[in-house]
């Protein structure tokens, strides 16, 4: 009898933190709408990590978006968050071998935003392409010694919302 109620208080207790978990989840996944893709919450860091909390594909459609409006003309492919000189960027893989590049910024309370320029480049693609600097972008800093000398890099800074 012992062992059944030390049973029963286990799974009470294992399915009470499920509880907690899931709710922290739903909680954390509504605060989160992603329909623009500047100035836009994207995710938080937990455990010292930037976790994405929002859809891959509301990301996407949100490139997409901005590149019709701005007229860019950009097809992403795919994107990832990157890290360059402990700065979190979200950089968009193109057709054409182009990226592009926009800053995650984080605020006091462990939230991430995306920032308001996008910085896209061909040639310097093959290295670390141009990478937004506040509202301009950095030089072009392409691989290899054979690289170009001067920079193909286009910016584009939003204050959409």
């Amino acid at each position: 009898m012992k062992a059944i109620k030390t049973v029963f208080i286990v799974l009470f207790v294992l399915v009470m933190s499920c509880e907690k978990q899931d709710s922290s989840k739903i909680e954390l996944d509504s605060n989160f709408t992603f329909k623009s893709l500047t100035n836009n919450k994207i995710g938080i860091e937990k455990d010292g990590k930037f976790t994405l909390n929002v859809i891959n594909d509301e990301v996407m459609d949100a490139f997409k978006k901005f590149s019709l409006k701005n007229g860019l003309d950009l097809k992403p492919l795919s994107f990832k968050v990157i890290t360059i000189d402990e700065n979190n960027y979200l950089r968009f893989y193109n057709e054409d071998d182009q990226v592009s590049t926009i800053v995650l910024i984080k605020g006091d309370n462990g939230h991430y935003k995306t920032g308001g320029t996008v910085c896209t480049s061909t040639v310097c693609s093959s290295g670390g392409g141009c990478i937004p600097n506040g509202l301009y972008c950095t030089p072009c800093k392409p691989f290899g010694p054979d690289g170009p000398t001067s920079s193909d890099c286009k910016r584009v800074t939003s204050n959409e919302n």
